[in-house]
């Protein structure tokens, strides 16, 4: 069995969050299982060069269109810590500018088309042919249009990681490069175009699968899913256990297994409050926040919380990431104002995010909805037990102790309001003091297995029932 990932990012040569870990550990659990994958990646200005040994001289080939060609160069290197063959394409247009996503101000909105093009280009001459042409939201849904098109004959799978980001696309820029799309507006959604035109769809937990088909949380796509409804998958994310291991971590000061984790988090947490300028005191609860900085997060609730509750009086609050700007300027405020007790770092900082991993007690992950989420999952791992609102993958991954003090390994709440996140906070603050209880739901979060090897086995059988097109 043979699959090609396309990806718009990849861990660790380049990445803005949770899809370049999954474009990065996905793929060697599979080969572990043996399948042979291969990874296919924009060669962008900003991939961390440290990290690539290349194994060849690139490739040229030219893009053909009916009004012009197109140079483009395919280098190969190997996904770091792996045998795994990753072809970085670099297109005559488009990927000129240093940010990794495309802005209305830096133009570029093509880069992604053309990268479609360059892919399916490749695939005509390559001698490598997959039997399923894996593609990873958006900036990849063109392909399974493209494959159609050309009457290429892999399959196609879309995993879609987020609906909320759809590739609205103007049709100008289709004009001249000969793929076959309709719109009744002046913009392509390119999600939708994927949706219509893949093989088979997936996303990222089975909960999410289910919101998606809804009003609420289908984005505009919702009757796009409806119709592809029996093509339409959910797959629990998983989390590199090479990558999230507290035992092994080298970015931690200390360290730690389930045995030893009240110890050494005490340690972590002092490290971390050292490091920060916060008060050094390892009985002091600290809660931390790894994510991006957007709506979705759920950061209306802890903005809300952090103005008006007394959790800043009695514990310490750490938040990382970038986001949003309106987003980075209220947060930072905030803490200038709670200087005290709250960090705002605003900048993406893996190291980092271990230590906050390492070090807090609690994680927050109050989202207005969340189609997998990894922080909660490597949370866990690390032994902070995750505060989250009931959506999505949250829904699927988080055990309440609230309604199963026996078996849980979160906190969890329902309704995306301040005063439901700030009793939940409260609860948290209590189940702190019970340090016997407080230490075994502590344990039960750090031996789930969230490792990807259950998933990359649906994942497979997903790959058989569409090569045996059932």
């Amino acid at each position: 069995m043979k699959i090609l990932f396309v990806v718009s990012e990849l861990n660790p040569i380049i990445k803005t969050g949770g899809l370049a870990d999954v474009a990065s550990a996905l793929p060697k659990e599979l080969v572990r299982s043996g399948v042979d994958v291969r990874i296919v990646l924009p060669d962008y200005p900003a991939l961390n060069k440290k990290k690539l040994s290349y194994a060849n001289q690139p490739e040229i080939f030219k893009i053909s269109t009916p009004t012009q060609k197109i140079d483009c160069w395919v280098s190969q290197v190997l996904l770091p810590g792996s045998s795994i063959p990753v072809h970085l394409f670099k297109t005559g247009r488009g990927l000129t500018k240093s940010a990794i996503y495309p802005t209305t101000e830096e133009g570029d909105q093509d880069r992604f088309l053309w990268f479609a093009l360059a892919v399916i280009e490749w695939l005509k001459s390559s001698t490598w042919q997959p039997d399923i042409v894996h593609c990873h939201d958006w900036m990849t849904a063109l392909i399974p249009q493209l494959l159609k098109q050309n009457k290429l004959h892999p399959k196609s799978l879309l995993t879609i990681h987020n609906l909320f980001y759809q590739g609205i696309t103007p049709i100008a820029l289709f004009d001249n490069l000969g793929v076959e799309v309709s719109s009744l507006s002046p913009q392509v959604n390119l999600l939708r175009l994927g949706i219509n035109a893949a093989t088979k769809i997936n996303t990222v937990s089975p909960t999410y699968a289910k919101e998606a088909l809804t009003l609420e949380y289908g984005c505009g796509l919702e009757q796009a899913l409806k119709k592809r409804k029996q093509d339409f998958h959910g797959i629990l994310n998983g989390i590199d256990d090479e990558l999230y291991n507290p035992k092994h971590d080298a970015f931690i000061p200390f360290p730690y297994s389930i045995e030893d984790a009240n110890r050494a988090k005490s340690g972590n947490k002092e490290q971390l409050q050292s490091e920060l300028g916060l008060e050094i005191n390892s009985s002091v609860p600290m809660y931390g926040f790894v994510s991006r900085l957007t709506d979705q997060k759920g950061l209306s609730l802890i903005e809300k919380v952090l103005q008006s509750s007394p959790l800043l009086q009695h514990a310490q609050v750490i938040i990382l990431g970038i986001g949003e700007k309106y987003w980075e300027r209220r947060l930072k405020i905030l803490a200038d104002q709670r200087s005290k007790s709250l960090r705002v770092v605003t900048r993406f900082d893996e190291e980092l995010a271990h230590k906050i991993y390492a070090a807090s007690d609690f994680i927050l992950l109050p989202s207005k909805f969340e189609p997998c989420g990894l922080t909660q999952l490597i949370a866990m791992k690390y032994g902070s037990i995750p505060i989250v609102r009931k959506t999505g993958g949250l829904a699927d991954t988080v055990i309440n102790q609230i309604s199963n003090p026996d078996r849980g390994t979160g906190l969890v709440f329902e309704k995306f309001t301040a005063r439901e996140f700030s009793q939940v906070l409260g609860k948290s603050m209590g189940l702190y003091q019970q340090l016997d209880q407080f230490s075994a739901m502590q344990s039960r979060a750090m031996s789930k297995d969230f490792s990807w090897e259950a998933s990359a086995q649906q994942y497979i059988q997903l790959y058989k029932r569409m090569i045996d097109n059932t």
